[in-house]
C-alpha cells in the first residue's frame, strides 16, 4: 500500500448472508471498510447519510427492488455520483442490458464472480491494495 492510499468505505446492499460475508473480506482484502445493508428500504437512507465511496448493490432484495434503490441514487443531484456496481445473479447479456438501462447503474457484476473480477471493478472508481488472488 502506498502512503497516499486513503481507506474508504464500501456499502454493501445485499440480503444474502454468505454473499454479504465474502463482499465482507474481499473488500478488507483490498484495504477498505464495508458497511452492509439487507434491508432495501434502509439502504437509501444509509447511503444519503454515509455516501459511501462506492456501492455494491443486489437488484434481488426481499423488500424492493436494487433497481428502485440505484435508480434512486442516480436521480438524486447531491447522490449520482457515487458509482453504484450491481451484483447480481441475472447473468444473460439481455438481463444485464436492461438492468444497466434501468437501473442507470455505473458498472455490473455477475454471481458468481471471482475475487478479482470484484476487485477490477471496484477499482475503475477506487484505489485498492494489490492482490495475487491466484
Amino acid at each position: 500500500m502506498t502512503a497516499d492510499f486513503v481507506v474508504k468505505k464500501i456499502m454493501i446492499v445485499e440480503d444474502n448472508p454468505v454473499n454479504q460475508k465474502v463482499m465482507q473480506r474481499l473488500i478488507k482484502i483490498l484495504g477498505h471498510e464495508s458497511i452492509s445493508i439487507t434491508d432495501g428500504f434502509e439502504a437509501f437512507e444509509k447511503i444519503k447519510l454515509l455516501r459511501p465511496a462506492v456501492i455494491l448493490m443486489d437488484i434481488q432484495l426481499i423488500d424492493i427492488s436494487g433497481i428502485d434503490i440505484t435508480r434512486a441514487v442516480k436521480d438524486d443531484p447531491e447522490l449520482k455520483d457515487i458509482p453504484v456496481i450491481v451484483v447480481t445473479a441475472s447473468a444473460t447479456a439481455d438481463d444485464q442490458e436492461k438492468i444497466i438501462r434501468e437501473s442507470k447503474c455505473d458498472d455490473y457484476l455477475s454471481k458468481p464472480f471471482l475475487p478479482q473480477e470484484l476487485s477490477d471493478k471496484i477499482s475503475r472508481y477506487i484505489a485498492v491494495k494489490e492482490v495475487d488472488f491466484k
